[in-house]
């Protein structure tokens, strides 16, 4: 592993980055190239980084990456995580994409027709496993089970649980939103050894990592911490992107969630479940998400390449409802045919099964 200095940006403080030559997980040097990414997001660096694909665990990484000291500088303040999501009467009226009114243009009853009866077929094709899943998982616990949310980002999911009866705590990288979880009300605590020594073994009835995994440096230390603390027969349920998905088979380097270099490691269903299997966890079961919201943002980067769209508007691409009801069906069938754009993995600790929460769906 070196270690080589490069400057993000005019100005910028110098980026340290690190070379990984076997895989972070289980030490293999098989690797193949899979993608190259820059910070298309939020565009803190101009650097090329070089994602690989370790042929024996399925794990894909940045085989160039910022160290952990230097990371911090591609989670500015604007990171939309640390964000809480706007309720319906405080989202300022958006700018649409020209592309979103075009689709208003050539909207009419018969395309609505069209729309609505080929998603009805796809969704009794293709039956949904997502929601039932989250259903099953997620139910009302008896007052005073715990909930640990890692990687919380802001407090608004456990503002949520909190209200369906949860004791809540918030563990989080950033003191800042640490804070700020304290101030709502809820047992915050910083990811660090004192902080893991701050939560009792076997106290917590159950775990989320929403799209946390991908961002970790050490995620099978990670994992077994989690599994440390959660009880005998709790559960956890984690959610990632999708690298076999269809937006990262269509898109590639313009991929939304592929993010780099954010996204340390990215996981495939199959890689996903056997690093859970392999830690401990049982009864694992890997479910695909059809939302629209990548497959829309990745078209975001497509037009912008085209100069057909400003760099801030890609995020709210997501949000352009016309465009994902046109999106719905095909998302439905991708899904379907297990190439969702987000997987949800949902695992057990072995011992007696308990009963866990209701929960949001997340907003990334």
């Amino acid at each position: 592993m070196g270690q080589t200095v490069l400057n993000a940006r005019d100005n910028a403080p110098d980026l340290q980055t690190e070379t990984i030559s076997e895989c972070p997980l289980c030490g293999k040097r098989d690797l193949r190239i899979w993608r190259k990414g820059r910070d298309l997001l939020l565009g803190v660096s101009d650097q090329q980084f070089l994602y690989v694909r370790c042929r024996n665990c399925d794990l894909i990484f940045l085989s160039n990456r910022p160290t952990p000291d230097s990371i911090g500088l591609f989670y500015p303040e604007n990171y939309h995580p640390y964000s809480e999501p706007l309720l319906a009467g405080e989202i300022p009226k958006r700018r649409v994409s020209t592309l979103e009114r075009f689709l208003e243009i050539i909207e009419t009853k018969m395309f609505q027709n069209f729309r609505r009866n080929l998603l009805e077929r796809m969704e009794k094709r293709f039956p949904d496993a997502f929601i039932p899943a989250l259903q099953k998982f997620y139910r009302p616990p008896k007052r005073g089970a715990v909930l640990l949310d890692f990687g919380c980002g802001s407090a608004w999911f456990l503002n949520i649980q909190r209200d369906t009866r949860w004791s809540t705590i918030g563990m989080d990288f950033k003191e800042e939103l640490v804070e700020q979880v304290r101030r709502e009300g809820h047992r915050g605590i910083l990811v660090s050894e004192a902080g893991w020594q701050e939560i009792e073994d076997e106290s917590v009835d159950a775990a989320r990592m929403n799209h946390v995994l991908e961002h970790l440096y050490e995620p099978k230390a990670v994992l077994s911490h989690l599994l440390a603390k959660l009880k005998p027969g709790s559960a956890i349920h984690i959610a990632v992107p999708n690298p076999q998905g269809i937006s990262a088979r269509l898109f590639r380097s313009r991929w939304f969630s592929l993010e780099a270099p954010r996204h340390l490691m990215i996981y495939s269903p199959a890689g996903l479940k056997r690093l859970l299997s392999a830690l401990g966890f049982v009864d694992i079961d890997v479910v695909h998400e059809r939302t629209p919201k990548d497959f829309s943002r990745s078209i975001g980067y497509f037009l912008r390449d085209l100069r057909l769209m400003k760099p801030d508007m890609v995020q709210g691409m997501g949000d352009e409802t016309l465009l994902n009801s046109w999106l719905a069906p095909l998302l439905w069938l991708a899904g379907g045919k297990g190439y969702g754009d987000r997987i949800h993995a949902f695992a057990r600790k072995p011992g007696n099964t308990t009963t866990v929460p209701a929960a949001a769906v997340d907003q990334k």
